[in-house]
């Protein structure tokens, strides 16, 4: 009997050790999707062409998966929208290479460089600091195929963003005075022609880039501050400059102009 005992000890001390083998073997660790979105929109992310969840600005989310063959990401940045509910800003979308044969931990980042060699997309997002009397609407890459009239408006003494547009070494952003149908002289800021206008002034990750009609004032505002609201009644945010773009990739290109 007392042999037996034993005998019977032995078998499931072998098998605990086996048992803590196995669970820290990486073939069977977690299986773990970590999306994480630097953006100041909501991006959607598909999963096999299939809509997986929802990533808030400037956050991050984690999800379990179940896959075995292959996993393949897509994801799509949600339009902001003007006071009058017109979308504003260009379309955002890029993909992952696909993973095959999925196995543990995978990592995403989403920032305002899509893809990762000379021909990268880049966007920025116009955080508009308007100290003049009257409301501004705006007209982004002026001149070239990607143009963008956003048909959006900060009102005078606040600040506010545009949405999103692609960034050229040739962009210019243009803007007119509220209900003037784009036409007049407008306020212009143009790629290059002040220190303030360059991919180095890009906040990084989010691609913020703060534009004022007030140029002589060194405009410093809020990291925290995300509202995308395009009629804004506070005052310019002021704290803390946050952290530039550190040029990840070379090769800001220029954008093709209308023939």
């Amino acid at each position: 009997m007392f042999r037996s005992s034993l005998w019977i000890f032995a078998v499931i001390a072998v098998f605990a050790v086996i048992s803590c083998s196995n669970s820290n073997n990486p073939a069977n660790s977690e299986k773990i999707l970590k999306f994480t979105n630097k953006l100041d929109n909501s991006i959607t992310i598909e999963k096999n062409g299939k809509s997986l969840l929802i990533v808030q600005p400037r956050s991050s989310i984690e999800y379990k998966y179940t896959d075995s063959t292959f996993i393949v990401i897509d994801w799509v940045t949600a339009f902001d929208s003007s006071s009058q509910g017109n979308p504003v800003g260009d379309y955002m979308s890029g993909s992952f290479d696909t993973i095959k044969k999925p196995a543990g931990r995978y990592e995403f980042e989403i920032d305002n460089i899509i893809g990762n060699d000379s021909n990268a997309e880049w966007f920025f997002e116009p955080v508009i600091i308007n100290n003049t009397k009257y409301g501004l609407m705006f007209d982004v890459n002026v001149g070239l195929i990607d143009e963008n009239r956003c048909y959006c408006v900060v009102a005078p003494k606040t600040q506010g963003t545009i949405g999103y547009y692609r960034f050229y070494n040739n962009t210019k952003v243009l803007a007119f005075k509220e209900d003037s149908n784009y036409t007049g002289t407008p306020y212009t800021w143009a790629y290059g022609d002040s220190s303030q206008f360059t991919a180095k002034n890009l906040e990084k990750g989010s691609g913020r880039l703060v534009l004022a009609t007030d140029t002589v004032n060194i405009i410093k505002y809020d990291n925290n501050n995300s509202n995308s609201s395009y009629l804004i009644k506070e005052k310019p945010q002021s704290g803390s400059s946050p952290a530039l773009q550190d040029n990840k990739y070379n090769g800001l290109r220029a954008g093709k102009k209308i023939e």
